[in-house]
């Protein structure tokens, strides 16, 4: 027991560091926290707009269901690609090997770290509408209780079933040449894959809408431990507390007997490089140079190929972007009908207002694409030689913006370029779609790096913990949701001063052009300081 308790000790220690912020402003060990409470605020709004109308009918439970269902989701999708991180990839393995613990106990333990990492997110959306639904309907002391294990258990499963997505993808990884782009590559597929059976089921959706009275039911065959969640909350019994137990613990017990001894077998072989053949000592080389910048975002590059859950989280949205455009595009009537169909009261005709959808489609995909919030961070170890080459700080800083830019401006283009063609868009807002294709990727970028530089995690183990479980990364896509939803907000008010189309996105982008400013003006003279001043 003592064993095991060193071994979570000292795992929890080197990875689950969110909370711990390295800032002489003793005022910022707060900032996760009115975060996270910021964000629970919002999630507590959304639920009560969906309770409301619930109340009527007496179905307030269907509330809860939509969020336990969307957060089991959320947590199998970015659990596919984070359990490489966390799971695979381990430096530490021939060293606890070495030692006298037994492989299931290793696996456990990593295993709690995925837990507990995802049960602090999904707390996040849960607690809101379950506190929601306790303000409208004041129940008893046992739905408190079973409650708190809702919390606790309804993580399991999905990080069960994404971790053994997990170790297939590892699999076939590690039988190929180049591990990390496979990887990436069967990551991609598979989540792509996962959101189209999403979105067909739109349709399903709106028959349980329709039909909300028997939705418990449908939840229960679609999904067993929710439907017994849902059960306890409407009419407690203990027997499914105990199935509703068993059902979740068991999955766990199965995964960490089962892939005990090929999970450690996968993170050898991705360890192993393999020789390219061919190789030949009389093979001339020439050596190629070219400017700082250049060579800065090829690097920039390389590491982002090279480093599959930083480009998962970074650039799946900019792919499902481009899968949105292609499907609007194929099928403009379907996504308008579906839209409208789906509850939202838009007091317009969406065709009329095509260019401003984009320009919203534009906004989100580039705030919420964030690479350079982890650049910093990434640097790791190697960060002082970063600071010791005979660069300015400023031109470190922009090279890596430049990165995005490369990166984001050509996928975003490539969108906005066919709704063009497609819709017959005047040339009017086709130039200020082309120009907001380069202006909001900037401030995404510009804004992610000066808050990697403000919050830095230098020190982490692996990838995962600085992609995933840094606060830049936090602040970073909290501040997207956030920018986007003002500017979206700022459209929807001027449309209704009933401007032209044109004017109202060019009022968006000298807004941006203002922000684009402000945020180079402080990364010059404020983050330029803050990084000569890092440390290793």
């Amino acid at each position: 027991m003592k064993k095991l308790l060193s071994l979570i000790r000292a795992c929890f220690k080197d990875n689950m560091s969110i909370f711990k912020i390295k800032s002489k402003n003793k005022n910022s060990k707060y900032l996760p926290f009115i975060l996270a409470l910021v964000l629970m605020i919002s999630f507590y709004n959304y639920s009560e707009l969906l309770i409301e109308p619930l109340i009527e009918v007496h179905l307030e439970y269907v509330v809860i269901t939509l969020f336990v269902v969307g957060t089991c989701v959320m947590t199998f999708m970015e659990g596919i690609y984070k359990s490489s991180g966390i799971l695979f990839n381990c430096k530490d393995d021939d060293l606890l090997l070495s030692l006298p613990i037994k492989k299931s106990t290793v696996l456990f333990v990593r295993l709690l770290k995925f837990y507990v990492f995802e049960l602090i997110f999904n707390s996040l959306f849960l607690i809101p509408a379950l506190i929601s639904y306790a303000v409208h309907v004041n129940p008893g002391i046992m739905y408190y209780i079973v409650s708190v294990f809702g919390i606790l258990l309804l993580p399991i499963i999905p990080i069960v079933l994404s971790t053994i997505m997990g170790i297939f993808i590892s699999f076939v990884s590690s039988l190929a040449k180049n591990k990390n782009i496979m990887q990436t590559i069967f990551t991609f597929f598979l989540c792509g894959v996962i959101y189209v059976i999403l979105f067909r089921m739109n349709g399903f959706v709106e028959s349980l809408a329709e039909n909300a009275k028997s939705i418990n039911d449908l939840i229960i065959k679609i999904y067993y431990p929710a439907g017994l969640f849902i059960n306890m909350i409407i009419d407690f019994k203990f027997i499914d507390l105990i199935k509703f137990i068993f059902v979740n613990v068991l999955p766990l017990v199965i995964l960490v007997l089962t892939f005990k001894n090929m999970y450690f077998s996968i993170n050898s072989s991705l360890k192993i490089v393999k020789k390219k053949s061919g190789y030949s000592k009389d093979t001339n080389y020439k050596i190629v140079t070219s400017s700082k910048r250049s060579a800065f975002i090829k690097k920039e590059i390389k590491k982002l190929i090279n480093t599959p859950v930083y480009i998962l989280n970074s650039c799946f949205g900019l792919v499902l972007y481009l899968g949105i455009i292609i499907y609007a595009v194929i099928n403009v009537d379907g996504v308008i009908s579906k839209f409208q169909a789906g509850g939202a009261n838009i007091p317009f005709d969406l065709y009329s207002i095509i260019p401003l959808v984009i320009l919203g489609l534009v906004i989100f995909t580039s705030l919420l694409s964030s690479l350079t919030c982890s650049m910093i961070s990434l640097e790791g170890k190697s960060f002082n030689i970063l600071k010791s080459l005979p660069i300015k700080p400023i031109e470190i800083i922009m090279y890596k913006v430049y990165t995005v830019l490369v990166v984001e401006i050509p996928i975003i283009l490539i969108g906005v370029i066919i709704s063009i063609i497609k819709f017959k868009i005047g040339i009017v807002p086709s130039l200020l779609l082309i120009v907001a294709s380069c202006v909001f990727p900037f401030i995404s970028g510009i804004f992610g790096i000066i808050v990697n530089i403000k919050y830095p995690k230098l020190d982490a183990k692996d990838d995962t913990e600085v992609v995933k479980q840094s606060m830049s990364s936090f602040i970073a896509v909290t501040g997207g949701m956030l920018g986007t939803g003002a500017f979206i907000y700022l459209m929807f008010k001027l449309i209704d001063f009933k401007l032209n189309i044109s004017l109202v996105m060019l009022a968006v982008l000298i807004l941006a052009l203002i922000i684009s400013s402000c945020l180079y003006w402080y990364a010059k003279k404020v983050s330029s300081k803050e990084f000569e001043k890092l440390v290793v």
